[in-house]
């Protein structure tokens, strides 16, 4: 029986011209239907020798399916794209007579999707499909035996995209040996997800060979604790024969009674936290320290990293590169800006602000493209003034004045707003939350209050929520802690730092905000904690390495400078960064 289906913007493909127009047409091709790219197809074929089941647009040749169907092909337009068809269509640089090329492993299914995609691929560089995982996977290893690159290329991007821990092992093990480019991609993911390899048991599901391969990776994300139980359990699946090299691995770990686990030392953390600059006891700082969460240290890193000397300023993270924004260095008020680029391990002056800006807020939004800058003090007067520099264009311009002049206040990117609390205003600490409404360009009031005034507070938006604690209200320096949900319009109390403390930095990694530094009434301040959102708990932490206040922290996620960073004695080759990027290698956590 016959099957009509539904099928979008396929006329481009069929219809010639100078002009083709894209139209939702519904079209039947001998009854049976093509296949949906988001679903596995259900169709049932029926193998009919010599049937042309599908023609694209220029057809001259055409390709024989394991199931003996047709599909019709333009030569130079495959040939342009892949020299697997170079050489069957045009075999010598010469064209020849073959019009015919037979490929019984692949099914017409998976010849006419991965045709179909170079064809949309052809028309536009940007393409939207709604496609599964495993359907990618399919039509990437057509693509890839077929040498077609450009839709290889996206459907890697897609593959990545859409990868979850439960078919990261099943989706490594498909290309393993057919792209080892993507292979590598999947194997970083699926050492910076063991921790919910572990969580989930899906660890169970590797061979011995692939289990110690894990285990050497410095990176693998999951602690000695929970590393020992992986492996306990893993070795109490096997028989008395089976595992016999991890068993002895096993032996010799607990023979040297150390907590570093089957690496024999600390592993290199995918995460880190770096606090920027502040107020020292002698002054301005340029000091740098990162935290180690393996190693529960903090550590000095490369001295390439160290800036200007300066406190009251921001730092934020974008792309590959951080941002110093501001600040104060004792005598001068700044409007530069400056950004330090991993790849090359240089800071660089950008576009300066068009108002000197200390004490300043400040985060990034629009998927790290954009910054915005507000508030602060120029040296003479406290502002309510704001500016958003474009990161690509490398300009600022100025944006509608704040509701209310603050300085000392925080910035935080809440639902891709900018909601910007408490501050100074030169005689009042304030209560308020204001937010700036990316789509109408406008600052809007929260129509709630904080519970407290805070001037130097410091906060972060963690799970659409803003989480703000310490700070001064006038009369003396606050451990309180609150959170507030937009959609909820109330601001409800936490649980209380351990310390009393005001500009100080703060930054979210992995469910937990490091607090580090600050001010506690009577002296800058070495002291750290760290609270976990589970545990509802605040915990100390190591002392940093220089006492300061007016410091600045962020994150970096998942990039190989993370090497430099926590030891410095690694030299950084940038060359080296190739193979272990991925499109979100940087995330801002808001301080």
């Amino acid at each position: 029986m016959s099957r009509s289906f539904r099928f979008d913007a396929m006329v481009t493909l069929i219809q010639a011209g100078p002009n083709p127009v894209r139209t939702h047409t519904t079209f039947y091709v001998y009854g049976e239907r093509a296949t949906d790219l988001s679903t596995p197809s259900k169709c049932s074929v029926s193998v009919v020798e010599k049937e042309v089941r599908w023609k694209f647009r220029g057809t001259d040749a055409y390709i024989v399916t394991s199931d003996g169907s047709k599909v019709g092909v333009n030569r130079r337009k495959l040939a342009s794209y892949s020299p697997f068809f170079t050489a069957a269509f045009f075999a010598g640089f010469e064209e020849t007579s073959t019009r015919v090329v037979r490929l019984p492993l692949f099914s017409f299914d998976r010849i006419y999707e991965c045709i179909y995609l170079m064809e949309k691929m052809d028309l536009s560089s940007d393409i939207t499909f709604h496609i599964g995982l495993r359907k990618a996977l399919q039509i990437f290893e057509t693509a890839n035996y077929l040498a077609i690159d450009m839709v290889c290329d996206w459907l890697s991007m897609r593959i990545v995209e859409l990868m979850v821990p439960e078919e990261l092992i099943y989706a490594y093990r498909r290309v393993e040996y057919r792209c080892p480019k993507l292979a590598q991609r999947l194997n970083t993911l699926i050492v910076q997800n063991c921790d919910k390899l572990y969580k989930n048991k899906l660890f169970m599901e590797l061979t011995e060979e692939e289990m110690i391969g894990l285990l050497k990776k410095p990176r693998l994300n999951i602690t000695p604790s929970q590393e020992k139980a992986m492996v306990d359990q893993f070795i109490e699946k096997s028989t008395e024969h089976d595992n016999l090299t991890l068993k002895a691995m096993r032996s010799e770990t607990t023979k040297r009674n150390d907590s570093w686990g089957y690496l024999g030392k600390p592993r290199t953390p995918n995460k880190v936290l770096i606090t920027f600059g502040g107020w020292s006891a002698s002054g301005p700082s340029n000091a740098v320290d990162v935290f180690d969460t393996c190693s529960n240290s903090w550590k000095l890193p490369d001295s390439r990293l160290f800036e200007t000397p300066k406190a009251y300023h921001v730092t934020v993270s974008s792309n590959r590169s951080f941002f110093t924004i501001g600040g104060f260095n004792g005598t001068e008020y700044y409007s530069t800006v400056r950004r330090f680029d991993f790849d090359e391990m240089l800071w660089k002056d950008v576009a300066g602000m068009t108002e000197t800006r200390c004490y300043v807020s400040a985060c990034v939004f629009d998927h790290d493209s954009r910054i915005l800058a507000a508030g602060g003090h120029n040296g003479h007067i406290r502002l309510n003034t704001a500016e958003i520099y474009d990161i690509k264009k490398n300009e600022w311009a100025r944006i509608d004045d704040m509701l209310t002049t603050r300085s000392d206040a925080h910035a935080v990117n809440i639902n891709g707003n900018i909601a910007v609390l408490g501050g100074f205003d030169g005689t009042n600490c304030h209560r308020t939350c204001e937010y700036f409404d990316v789509s109408t360009n406008r600052w809007l009031q929260y129509a709630g209050q904080m519970r407290a005034a805070r001037s130097g507070v410091s906060a972060v938006a963690v799970n659409g929520a803003i989480f703000a604690t310490g700070g001064f209200n006038g009369s003396r320096r606050l451990t309180s802690t609150e959170f507030f949900d937009p959609r909820e319009g109330v601001w409800h109390n936490a649980r209380p730092m351990r310390m009393a403390r005001s500009n100080f930095a703060l930054a979210e990694m992995d469910g937990r905000v490091y607090v580090s530094g600050g001010f506690d009434g009577s002296a800058t301040t070495d002291a750290c904690e760290v609270y976990d959102f589970r545990s509802d708990q605040w915990t100390p932490l190591p002392k940093l390495n220089v006492r300061r206040s007016a410091g600045y922290s962020t994150v970096v996620e998942y990039h190989d400078i993370i090497d430099a960073l926590t030891d410095p004695r690694d030299e950084f080759k940038p060359s080296g960064l190739q193979g272990n990027r991925h499109q979100f290698d940087l995330v801002h956590r808001g301080t």
